[in-house]
């Protein structure tokens, strides 16, 4: 899922936004340390239950300020069978994402 995070004032505020998303999602959250990729994304990762059907899943979720102030969220939830692989995933996207930023400095 990737989706634009109105009312988001900063990336700090973008990632209380997402964790109040999980919870409608997601039970027995279990969180890893935040993180701040190269591009200045904040990626959180971590554990929990889906609410449905009770499977165990990983997940991570990245934000960025992709110009103009404008906050957006990209989020993976995968069956935690398919290991931290998909963690590892959402850091490199968050690494290459161009931001509107970079389209700015090529002008």
């Amino acid at each position: 899922m990737i989706a634009i995070l109105d009312g988001a004032a900063d990336k700090q505020a973008g990632i209380a936004k997402v964790k109040q998303g999980l919870l409608r999602y997601l039970q027995d959250i279990k969180y890893d340390d935040q993180t701040e990729t190269k591009r200045g994304a904040t990626v959180v990762t971590g554990t929990a239950k889906g609410k449905k059907a009770g499977v165990d899943v990983v997940f991570a979720v990245g934000v960025m300020d992709a110009g103009a102030g404008q906050i957006v969220g990209a989020a993976f939830i995968v069956d935690s069978k398919i290991e931290d692989y998909y963690k590892e995933t959402i850091r490199q996207i968050c690494q290459t994402v161009r931001v509107g930023d970079d389209f700015a400095a090529k002008k």
